[in-house]
């Protein structure tokens, strides 16, 4: 796996050495990766929810300074990652913002 930087090199260390037994899985939904996706010259991707996972962040601290027990907190945050690949290269965006909720509200408010 690599980092957001990386897919697009390696696509292009493939196609010029003729390589086409590398399966890629790259990491962020970088434009240049969606792209190589879509064309098949890239397996999948995993795209992070940055904003909810800074959100998240700010919330628990947040809650930790006002409430004062991180034992509530879970042990576990996911941040919404997503698996992109030629099923949802060109839907993803839905999956990966849409799924955005504080605190039981959705966000962006409908």
């Amino acid at each position: 796996m690599l980092e957001s930087t990386g897919g697009p090199g390696v696509v292009q260390v493939c196609q010029e050495t003729g390589r086409t037994d590398v399966l890629i899985l790259d990491i962020d939904a970088v434009d240049a990766t969606i792209d190589n996706i879509k064309a098949g010259k890239v397996w999948a991707t995993l795209a992070q929810n940055f904003y909810k996972r800074g959100y998240e962040s700010v919330r628990m601290a947040y809650e930790y300074l006002t409430e004062g027990d991180a034992a509530t907190f879970a042990k576990l945050n996911d941040s919404g990652t997503v698996l992109i690949d030629q099923t949802n290269a060109a839907t993803y965006a839905e999956d990966l913002w849409g799924a955005i909720v504080y605190k039981g509200t959705p966000w962006p408010a409908k």
